[in-house]
């Protein structure tokens, strides 16, 4: 399994850096950024069977992310022909950028045979409209009511616009220093003459993400704010509409997430050998390692000795309710796995 893994990356590799590609918009800068590197380190910063996504710095033209959509498989490369996720992706960009939608600045996208390449400059000043939630908007009520206010008319600007996004939530979002927010994914987004009932549950779906600290009133008057609602009767149905949609989704797609999370190789959290034990790292909410080894470990942590299976459940369990934004006294932060014991390691 070794081996094919390392095969397959360096194959993968390998088909990246030999393409020729044929950029559909002509764009210099992306031929530039791709083929030349020679003075462009290119760094790998997500992976999986069908896409790989690069960061590619240089020192003249600045910070790029290129996605790189490789299918493997007879059929998958020719469904790409009738389907392209990176031609849809930039198409999508481009539609929001003719309706005024803030969005990260997508340069060309680019194909090869199956393969196809999609160029997009980084915004280095900003971060996910979750992380700033959880970091930032949490600081003062000023930063917070900021925040809500610009993304109440960020919404509000796709519902005048009559555009639909499938994965509306606050991850796909970024936030700079002075609260200025732009969209990140633009994959899927439609322009409808007519918004239906399951479009507004999307776009509402970016406040969900915030349940766990605005009251049920507050959602209600950002529904009506952002005019995805036209007053409160409305509003008080769709929350209660959109909090169902995502309470279903979560427990839909629940098996799939306890492999990513028990992968330990997923956004939940990152798995090491530490001192001859299989540790597990938890992530915070937005995504990011609480500790990147045992040596970093608080004194004040609390531990506790169990059988693997136990640990197991109560480990999937604190994720499960932190995906449902319920409330959490004892969370798990790290689990350490030595055969059929283990230890938890509790905030």
């Amino acid at each position: 399994m070794g081996m094919n893994f390392w095969g397959n990356m360096i194959e993968i590799q390998k088909n990246f850096m030999d393409k020729t590609w044929k950029w559909q918009h002509n764009n210099s800068i992306c031929a530039e950024v791709t083929e030349k590197r020679s003075d462009n380190p290119t760094m790998k910063i997500k992976q999986n069977p069908l896409r790989t996504i690069y960061r590619i710095d240089t020192d003249h033209r600045g910070s790029f992310f290129v996605k790189h959509d490789h299918p493997r498989g007879f059929f998958k490369k020719i469904r790409t022909v009738f389907k392209n996720k990176i031609q849809s992706e930039f198409e999508s960009a481009m539609l929001l950028r003719e309706c005024n939608i803030p969005i990260v600045k997508y340069l060309d996208w680019g194909r090869c045979g199956p393969d196809s390449i999609l160029v997009s400059i980084t915004a280095d000043c900003m971060v996910s409209g979750k992380e700033f939630w959880h970091t930032r908007a949490m600081d003062s009520i000023e930063t917070r009511n900021t925040f809500l206010e610009n993304l109440t008319s960020f919404v509000k600007s796709f519902v005048n616009a009559g555009i639909s996004h499938p994965d509306f939530h606050s991850s796909n979002i970024l936030v700079s220093p002075d609260i200025n927010i732009v969209l990140v994914d633009p994959y899927g987004v439609k322009q409808r003459t007519t918004l239906t009932e399951q479009d507004k549950i999307e776009l509402s779906k970016i406040f969900v993400d915030f349940r766990g600290e605005i009251s049920r009133s507050e959602a209600i008057q950002l529904l009506q704010d952002s005019e995805i609602s036209r007053n409160k009767k409305e509003a008080t149905k769709l929350w209660q509409l959109t909090l169902k949609d995502e309470y279903d989704k979560i427990v839909k797609n629940w098996p799939k997430c306890c492999e990513q999370i028990l992968s330990g190789q997923s956004k939940f959290c990152t798995q090491q050998i530490s001192q001859g034990h299989e540790c597990i790292f938890r992530h915070t909410t937005y995504y990011k390692p609480l500790f990147s080894n045992m040596s970093e470990l608080p004194s004040n942590l609390r531990r506790e000795q169990l059988s693997s299976e136990k640990a197991k459940k109560h480990w999937l369990e604190s994720f499960k309710q932190q995906l449902l934004r319920e409330d959490q006294t004892d969370i798990p932060v790290i689990w350490q796995k030595n055969g059929p014991k283990s230890i938890l390691y509790y905030k």
